[in-house]
């Protein structure tokens, strides 16, 4: 697989795959035995009789790491890296037309840490709408409250519909 996890190679708590029994024939040493070949890390059993199969547990696991895997994240890395390159440079364009706060959502859906791009979300998108509705709200509220020579402030609503 091309995952970058372990791979289980031999576990003698079930019995081993075709390709098993031919890799141990291959390499000298008896299929049915709770040994692993010698280039993987294994923990012998110390059960007379095998329990069954559990992956999670690191006594009865063979594993070994695919080589092939570990080129495809590099890749895959190097890929991201470009991507987030390309992002910082389109956000300095976004920072100059007044639009910063689009720069971390592609940022969040390429990978980066979501907790810090909800952050600067917060900070660049949703605390400035915030101050603008409580301005309307305060102007709304406090302006027919003000009497001048020429009559009431106007509010929100009545510049609206003059505009």
């Amino acid at each position: 697989p091309a995952t970058g996890h372990p791979v289980r190679i031999f576990c003698g708590c079930s019995p081993p795959s075709q390709s098993q029994k031919i890799r141990a024939a291959y390499e000298g040493h008896n299929p049915y035995t709770p040994r692993a070949p010698p280039y993987t890390a294994a923990v012998q059993h110390r059960h007379l009789s095998p329990p069954p199969c559990r992956p999670s547990d690191p006594e009865i696991m063979t594993t070994a790491i695919d080589p092939d895997a570990l080129a495809v994240d590099a890749d895959r890395e190097a890929r991201r890296a470009r991507l987030f390159i390309r992002i910082n440079a389109a956000d300095k364009w976004f920072q100059v037309l007044g639009l910063a706060w689009i720069a971390p959502v592609p940022k969040a859906a390429a990978g980066g840490n979501p907790r810090a791009q909800m952050t600067e979300i917060w900070r660049l998108l949703v605390v400035p709408i915030l101050v603008v509705c409580g301005f309307f709200l305060l102007w709304g509220t406090l302006a027919p409250q003000v009497q001048t020579s020429l009559g009431a402030v106007p509010g929100p609503a009545q510049v609206w519909e003059e505009a």
